[in-house]
């Protein structure tokens, strides 16, 4: 009987719209740390550096052999982890936390930057730009606040960690500035839940006919590069169809699954230009989505540093509880441009005001 591994390479191919390849990898019999280094061996994009043998009996677990096969001086993102955690992010949209973000301004003061509206920090009244007096203190599972309000008030506030609901659209608006009417998007992650989100965003916007668009993905990370193509697909201008938005290059055993997926322009918007706000967290498939719109449109960076620098990607493989994440293709776009390692650096440098909340005209 065939492996189901072979199923699940074969669906997660098809889903990304790669070309699916004729080599199995019979996993049936083999434990997580041979499965591990199977993987590493056939799909690795940098495969050249795993040895032809190594000794398994010497690493404790999974993760362990990961950690030292990866090819560390480029290599950051490899990983094996929980398949429930994995599905329950990236699916379902839900992770076990408070539901908040933290980053240290200008002013080496840390602050929120973000919060959840589901989330038990969103339920205690704390806010984007709130700032931090002491270190939270956990007594018993649950952590306890002191903080700095807008208003310059001190609060004081604890919370419990729960299931938390990701709402990856943080803030959407329409602004009325000089005759126009612009709209503004925070968009934090790319996870299979944001279709929904985005629609509701730009339908909000065409139904306000805005001729210029913000996307602010200062603090997204990434995630699943079909949402990247969904987005793309409402910002480019008008009378595009079937353009190449990303190239994916394997390493040599997989050249034969190297293709370039096509996107088609959706929606009603005719924009000549999108200004995208970043940070050096604005990584992976945030940075594919402003690669991919460059051959077909002014894109505008405005943030304080250059974004994170990850055109590299891979597909989680589950098996009997484990996901193995390695980095296991290249992205390029229209213009064969993909070497983006250092980021993108903004077009014009602004910091990012942490002290104020989304939108904010100042």
């Amino acid at each position: 009987m065939k492996s189901k591994i072979r199923y699940l390479f074969l669906v997660i191919l098809a889903i990304a719209l790669f070309t699916s390849c004729e080599e199995e990898i019979d996993f049936e019999n083999m434990d997580v740390k041979e499965r591990v280094y199977s993987v590493m061996k056939h799909w690795y994009y940098w495969d050249k550096e795993i040895p032809d043998d190594i000794d398994l009996s010497q690493y404790s677990s999974g993760k362990d052999l990961m950690d030292d096969l990866k090819y560390s001086e480029i290599d950051r993102w490899s990983y094996v982890g929980d398949a429930s955690d994995y599905d329950q992010y990236y699916n379902q949209g839900l992770y076990s936390g408070f539901g908040y973000g933290i980053k240290f301004d200008q002013n080496s003061d840390l602050r929120i930057s973000f919060v959840y509206t589901e989330s038990p920090m969103y339920k205690t009244g704390a806010r984007r730009g709130w700032k931090f007096i002491t270190e939270p203190i956990i007594e018993s599972g649950e952590r306890k606040f002191q903080m700095l309000n807008l208003n310059n008030d001190t609060v004081k506030f604890s919370a419990i960690p729960a299931t938390v609901v990701i709402n990856t659209v943080l803030h959407k608006e329409v602004i009325s500035e000089g005759g126009k009417e612009i709209g503004y998007l925070v968009f934090k992650n790319f996870l299979e839940t944001s279709e929904v989100e985005l629609e509701e965003a730009f339908t909000l916007f065409e139904n306000n006919n805005i001729s210029e668009l913000i996307v602010d993905l200062r603090y997204n990370g990434g995630g699943r590069v079909r949402l990247a193509g969904f987005l793309g697909g409402k910002i480019l201008p008008q009378n595009i169809s079937e353009i190449p938005f990303v190239s994916y290059t394997y390493n040599k055993k997989q050249a034969r699954n190297n293709s370039t997926w096509s996107i088609n322009k959706t929606g009603n918007l005719n924009l000549k230009r999108v200004i995208i706000i970043t940070s050096k967290s604005t990584a992976s498939a945030s940075e594919l989505l402003i690669n991919g719109l460059k051959p077909y449109m002014d894109v505008v960076l405005i943030g304080e540093d250059a974004t994170y620098g990850k055109p590299v990607g891979s597909f989680g493989i589950v098996q009997n509880g484990y996901v193995i994440s390695a980095i296991s293709f290249k992205v390029s776009n229209a213009n064969s441009i993909g070497n983006y390692f250092d980021g993108f650096n903004p077009d014009v440098y602004r910091n990012d005001g942490l002290d104020k909340p989304f939108g904010d005209r100042e």
